[in-house]
């Protein structure tokens, strides 16, 4: 067998659930990025409604609506994760 044959048997592939590519965007994004509200989730492990009803409470992390959808600051997120 050929090192081309070799190499195409024995890899494989790695498929991400969509959580876990969010969290990659999230975590490699930089600090001025602007996420969804499914990412903080992923990113949290938030429920999405806990999110939402939080956000119309005024609580949870800062966001910002941009063509009635709300979008969060990652830097915003990462200081309310640590209780700033």
């Amino acid at each position: 067998m050929d090192t081309a044959m070799h190499e195409a048997a024995t890899s494989k592939v790695i498929t991400l659930s969509p959580q876990a590519e969010a969290a990659i965007v999230f975590w490699s994004a930089p600090m001025d990025s602007m996420h969804t509200a499914q990412t903080v989730c992923a990113v949290t492990g938030m429920a999405f409604n806990t999110l939402t009803n939080w956000r119309s409470q005024g609580e949870g992390p800062k966001s910002v609506r941009r063509g009635g959808r709300a979008y969060y600051r990652k830097s915003d997120v990462l200081a309310w994760m640590q209780g700033e």
